[in-house]
Parts: C-alpha cells; structure tokens; sequence
C-alpha cells in the first residue's frame, strides 16, 4: 500500500470506475485522461474549432506509460460529410514536438452518440525527455461540413494558460489550420480557449 502512495498512483481510481478503460498495452493501468485535471464533461459541444483546425489538450501521464489509442465522446451531432479525422500526440515541452499521430480515418463515419477511437501509428511511451512535469499533449483533427459535438468542459483560457511561473502548461488550444492528413511537427504558436474537450488516452 505504501509503496503505491509513493508512485503517486492512488488506492481506488474514480476515472477507471467512471470509463472502465485500461491501457491497451498493460490492463492493470487506468486510461489517462484531461478529466484528471479539468473534471466530468459538462456540455455536449459543436465546433470546438474550424474543419481542418487542431484542437490540443494537456493531458497527465505517469512516466513508463504506453499509449496507444486516443478517444474522444462525440455528442448528439455526428459529423456531416466528413472528409478527414485524426489525433497525434505531443510532448509536453514549451515547444510540443510530434510523437505520434493516427492514421488517417478518410471518409470514416463520426457517428452520434458514442466514443470515436483513434490508433496511433506507433504507440508513445511516456518519458523524462517527453513528458518531463507529468503531461503529453494530445490533438485533434477533423473535417466536415459540419463539425461532430463532442464532450467537453469549460476552463477560463486566460487561467487555463501558463497559470504558475516557470510553466509552459495550456489546458486547450488551436493550432494549425487547413489540415488534411498530417499533423503539424511542433505546437508553434497555440491559442489558447477555454471549451476544453475530453480525451482519454490507453
């Protein structure tokens, strides 16, 4: 018991009883999720960005981590004639560099109502040179003619960024635009909002 305390990993995980998601790599470990950070969804919302826009989150990881998938909760509105969607992981430095990022859905369907799954071309593992205070980034791509709805949470932007000195922490931002199938090398220039949507990580 004592030596869990320590590893910062708490007795009884409340996201694993809410989701009953598990890393893929290693089922023991709870998915990692924002939720961590910015609570229980509290809104179901459309155009969290522009079609082709990325969407990125800070996310919390435990060094040794292996994430392999990225999940988002789309809400009532599912996309309309979606051309493309992706997700792509980034480390959590004052410059976010590219990790990972998912193939290509296509024209796959976003459907209403449900977890829309990403797979990563290669699975990230959580490092001291990745994620060295504890987060990944995780961004999110779609494009359509009309933008899924998805779950999400409400966090002041101007609190949500680089809130404490020395930090180069955003809890939501955009970046890049005119996406089509590859994500952007870096988080160069973010702008930072405050609809902060939900992602899980296993």
């Amino acid at each position: 018991m004592a030596d869990l305390v320590r590893g910062g990993y708490p007795v009884s995980h409340s996201l694993r009883k809410f989701t009953g998601l598990a890393n893929v790599a290693q089922a023991n470990l709870v998915a990692r999720s924002n939720q961590e950070w910015v609570g229980v969804a509290s809104a179901d919302t459309a155009a969290i960005a522009a079609s082709g826009t990325a969407v990125a989150v800070a996310v919390p990881v435990e060094i040794g981590d292996v994430i392999s998938r990225v999940s988002v909760l789309v809400g009532a509105t599912a996309a309309g004639t979606p051309t493309n969607a992706f997700a792509a992981v980034y480390s959590g430095l004052p410059v976010p560099a590219l990790l990972s990022q998912s193939t290509s859905s296509g024209a796959g369907a976003v459907a209403a109502s449900g977890a829309f799954t990403f797979v990563l071309a290669t699975p990230v593992t959580a490092t001291y040179a990745t994620a060295p205070n504890g987060f990944l980034y995780v961004s999110l791509v779609f494009a359509a003619t009309v933008m899924p709805s998805v779950a999400t949470t409400l966090v002041a932007a101007a609190v949500g960024y680089k809130a404490f000195p020395n930090s180069q922490l955003f809890l939501a931002a955009t970046h890049g635009a005119a996406l089509s199938t590859t994500a952007p090398a870096t988080i160069a220039t973010p702008t930072t909002i405050s609809t902060v949507p939900v992602v899980y990580l296993t």
